[in-house]
């Protein structure tokens, strides 16, 4: 983990400065905490919230709609409004990963073994399906359904609910099992050690290779796939690249941050999650930066930005838009100061941010933007969908629950935190990189606008000395220099 002491944000730094030279931190504070220059449609505030949604669900979302559990039951939302449209029962608990989205139907996989389709618009139950365990997670891949058990993986067909290959054994973990996929092959941890690639038309095996000194226990959730490549996160901090092709191993780094919760990649960064965010070069393995914020759950990218729920080193629970290349804050809303309550995952959409907060099982809506475009609001439904969404909501009442309250709030967050963004100019260990193979990290980029970093990369030297301990011998020597220059005036 890197050390508190020597990662801190422009906001502090320039607090720090401006205590030496004798002005108060009232203003700096203010303008931390949003208490000026903020309107109520700005990014980081509040759209709206609905109460009800199950405390373990991770929302999912998708042309316009939300969607969430109220524990064995899926309930959908106007993405722009927060109204409830339909709500539809399928028997039993619906884990962390359970809720899947495409374009036409929305996936839940149970505890009891249950997987369900659902039409977006209204509800209405498409398929239904039991396969053999408790479904930990449910991923959309083309035309496939993946679902993880408690030690298998397999696919459905997303229309249909037809098999599209059985079961192949995986890890049994406590962790939830899911896969990366990219170019037609599906990656996921076979054993303790082991890496194995099969085909996503057919389940085929294609290659397993054995990672050295590497366990992988209680991170099964922590994979991704991009551009042909597969990252892997371990329990111990680890990240290893693997090429879907030929299981090749082409770099790993060590965060030294934990275990790995989540991994999300897009854009040619990877995003690592433990207890802080570090993102890495997808090329390179280079460390980029990293981000003093403690998720539990997935990350989301979109446009650019990654969105990452979770505690700050304020002890703050705060839902955050990063810039992806540079670690810049585009926007920030502060829940509270509860840090022992866990948020979900985070599901984004190009105007808003959604988030569960697992305290009071609340889903909130976060603007990203200043507003939302007519355009994307939800297309209004035919007659004969809502009548079918009346009908579904009249069906699944007895196993839903009275419907969710959905609450419209005007107010500013309480205090946007920006999260502490270190830059690592450093390299990572490659597996196939020689002494005289330079890996360059990816610079920050330069830009003259308010979010702009405090330190450029050639700031090594002043930026190691502006740490809170630097700062003050730094006021101590400036007090000694003031009192002998007045004694060499007078004298």
């Amino acid at each position: 983990m890197t050390d508190a002491t020597n990662t801190y944000s422009r906001r502090a730094v320039l607090t720090g400065i401006a205590t030496l030279a004798g002005v108060g931190t009232a203003t700096a504070t203010t303008a931390a905490t949003g208490a000026t220059g903020r309107t109520r449609t700005d990014p980081g505030t509040v759209a709206w919230t609905a109460t009800g949604v199950a405390e373990q669900s991770d929302p999912v979302a998708r042309d316009g709609y939300v969607f969430a559990s109220t524990g064995s039951s899926v309930v959908c939302f106007e993405q722009a409004t927060g109204e409830r449209l339909w709500a539809a029962g399928v028997g039993d608990a619906i884990g962390p990963y359970g809720l899947a989205v495409d374009d036409t139907h929305v996936y839940a996989g149970t505890e009891s073994g249950t997987i369900a389709a659902f039409a977006v618009r209204n509800g209405s139950e498409r398929w239904r399906r039991t396969v053999g365990g408790s479904v930990t997670s449910l991923d959309v891949a083309g035309t496939a359904l993946l679902y993880g058990l408690d030690g298998s993986i397999g696919a459905l067909e997303a229309k249909t609910g037809g098999v599209r290959w059985p079961d192949v054994d995986a890890y049994d973990t406590y962790a939830p099992m899911r896969a990366g996929v990219t170019e037609g092959t599906v990656v996921f941890a076979k054993t303790r050690l082991d890496v194995t690639a099969v085909d996503l038309a057919t389940g085929a095996e294609r290659w397993t290779v054995e990672l050295d000194d590497w366990e992988n226990e209680g991170s099964t959730a922590a994979i991704a796939g991009d551009d042909g490549a597969v990252y892997l996160g371990s329990e111990h901090g680890g990240v290893v690249r693997v090429e879907a092709a030929n299981g090749r191993v082409t770099w790993t780094a060590d965060t030294s941050d934990g275990e790995m919760d989540t991994i999300a990649v897009a854009d040619g960064m990877v995003v690592a999650a433990g207890d802080t965010v570090t993102i890495f070069d997808a090329e390179t393995g280079s460390r980029v930066y990293s981000l003093g914020i403690d998720p539990r759950r997935a990350i989301a990218i979109e446009n650019g930005e990654f969105v990452v729920a979770g505690v700050n080193r304020s002890y703050q629970r705060v839902v955050t838009g990063v810039e992806l290349t540079t670690g810049l804050t585009n926007w920030s809303h502060t829940i509270d100061d509860d840090d022992d309550d866990i948020l979900s995952g985070v599901a984004v959409t190009p105007s808003t941010a959604f988030v569960v907060d697992e305290d009071d099982g609340t889903l909130i809506a976060v603007r990203r933007t200043s507003e939302t475009p007519r355009s994307a609001q939800t297309p209004t439904a035919t007659s004969t969908e809502r009548q079918t969404a009346t009908e579904s909501r009249t069906h699944t009442q007895s196993e839903s629950g009275p419907e969710t309250r959905t609450t419209a709030e005007s107010s500013s967050p309480a205090a946007p935190s920006e999260p502490t963004v270190t830059p690592s100019p450093g390299r990572s260990t490659h597996a196939e990189t020689t002494e005289s193979s330079p890996v360059t990290a990816t610079p920050r980029r330069t830009t003259t606008d308010g979010r702009r970093g405090f330190f450029n990369p050639g700031d090594r030297v002043l930026e190691d000395s502006l740490t809170p301990w630097g700062l003050t011998v730094l006021g101590f020597l400036v007090s000694i220099a003031s009192v002998l220059y007045q004694n060499y005036k007078h004298n």
